[in-house]
């Protein structure tokens, strides 16, 4: 089953590049192109937006038929702590690139910090409840 989907998204990803590289066009800067017109930082953005979004309603979809509770009503404490760790683990990322670009650290790192521990906690809860660490972890 993973293998025709690894499959599938080669394929995507390799089709949607050609057709990038196809149609791109140099802008002024070095980092970005011009896709059918918009900018790459547009594009970039708004595909992470989309794929954000699309994976949180189709989870959030699932968590409403499925819902898998069982660890969280089994062991609730664990499971709050796995959350908490779910969340400020790969947040904290986000220091260490503030460190490494000598980027000081200001109100925007910290609500950026904030903000993916959240988005981090949600997409775990989302994947507990949905049964995806059951169908994985069995």
């Amino acid at each position: 089953m993973y293998v025709y989907a690894t499959l599938w998204g080669i394929l995507i990803g390799l089709l949607v590049s050609a057709t990038f590289h196809i149609y791109s066009k140099r802008t002024t800067s070095m980092y970005t192109r011009a896709i059918f017109g918009v900018d790459t930082d547009t594009v970039i953005k708004n595909l992470l937006v989309a794929n954000i979004l699309f994976l949180v309603v189709l989870f959030g979809w699932l968590s409403l038929f499925i819902r898998d509770l069982t660890f969280p009503m089994d062991k609730p404490f664990l499971f709050f702590v796995e959350t908490l760790a779910a969340g400020i683990l790969p947040a904290s990322t986000l220091f260490i690139i503030y460190y490494v670009r000598n980027i000081p650290l200001g109100r925007h790192a910290w609500y950026g910090f904030f903000l993916l521990v959240l988005k981090c906690m949600l997409a775990h809860v989302l994947l507990q409840v949905s049964g995806v660490y059951h169908s994985l972890l069995k």
